[in-house]
């Protein structure tokens, strides 16, 4: 979605504008995306401790919004919760830097480009055990993986994070570190091309 090199993210900048945990969610909203399993994780949170904010396309799945946006008034999360839509890069761009962690926990999900991009801003990724996130989440390091669905124990890593903002710093770093020594598109097709002449 954004051309590298991605600017260094200060950890400490979401702190300066606000005392909670600071949270991302990038993604088309779709069921298979899982946002309605990342909303039921913050209504075990503590109030007032978290802002998240939802960026991507509303108009893929009209039903799963609808239910989606019940849900959060129903949940009565609204002060807590911004609906950005799609954004382009340099809203994007700002988006990461402001956020502290990213959120996708997807019922399955091929690969997930955004869990590269958040760690290229030093954000540490939440992911789930089914597809791709198993190739670039390593868990404990630059992020966790969960269970499909498994709302609370992704409410007990958030709440954790929230608490221990020197882990979460930490893991920031080893998600820059673990950007920075993955291969670039330009390596990836390069390999292609070799393997493709070679055959």
């Amino acid at each position: 979605h954004l051309v590298p090199p991605f600017p260094v993210r200060s950890p400490d900048i979401s702190a300066e504008k606000s005392p909670g945990l600071n949270i991302l969610y990038v993604g088309n909203v779709i069921s298979q995306k899982g946002l309605h399993v990342l909303l039921k994780a913050l209504v075990r949170m503590e109030q007032g401790c978290f802002k998240l904010t939802i960026a991507g396309r509303l108009d893929m799945e009209p039903v799963y919004v609808k239910q989606i946006r019940r849900q959060i008034k129903c949940s009565h999360l609204e002060q807590s919760i911004q609906v950005t839509g799609p954004l382009n890069g340099s809203e994007l761009t700002a988006c990461y830097l402001e956020n502290d962690i990213l959120v996708l926990p997807s019922v399955n999900e091929a690969y997930g480009i955004v869990y590269i991009e958040a760690q290229g801003f030093g954000i540490p990724v939440i992911g789930t055990l089914a597809g791709g996130a198993t190739e670039i989440i390593q868990h404990g390091e630059n992020g966790y993986l969960i269970k499909p669905g498994d709302s609370k124990t992704l409410s007990e890593l958030l709440t954790t994070l929230n608490n221990d903002r020197d882990r979460l710093k930490l893991m920031g770093s080893k998600a820059r570190d673990y950007y920075q020594q993955h291969p670039t598109w330009d390596d990836s097709c390069a390999k292609i091309r070799d393997f493709l002449i070679r055959t």
